[in-house]
């Protein structure tokens, strides 16, 4: 099952097992933040992690996250949730739910 990236309790993003890691940036007045989610290819958890640098790079489509100082936030069984609250670019409060299904 997957890991599902939820924001104000809509789906936004599903990553499958072996999927390319998915990416989300908090955009505090002073302090970014990049998150990172990614399930395991055997399906058994997912995890989140946050750039400690706060580093990356869109092109297009891509996003690129210094990966150097990541810091594991959770592992997530099936059933697990956690959540976040980031801030978008245009400074609004959203909530995030990631749950491995």
């Amino acid at each position: 099952m997957p890991l599902q990236l939820t924001i104000n309790k809509s789906i936004v993003h599903t990553i499958n097992p072996g999927d390319p890691p998915g990416s989300i940036s908090s955009n505090k007045p002073g302090k970014r933040e990049v998150y990172l989610f990614e399930c395991a290819r055997n399906d058994e958890q997912s995890t989140l992690f946050r750039s400690r640098r706060g580093v990356d790079v869109e092109i297009s489509d891509s996003r690129i996250v210094m990966s150097m100082g990541l810091e594991k936030i959770r592992t997530l069984m099936r059933n697990d949730r956690h959540d976040i609250v980031v801030t978008t670019e245009e400074g609004i409060e959203v909530l995030v739910r990631f749950e491995h299904r």
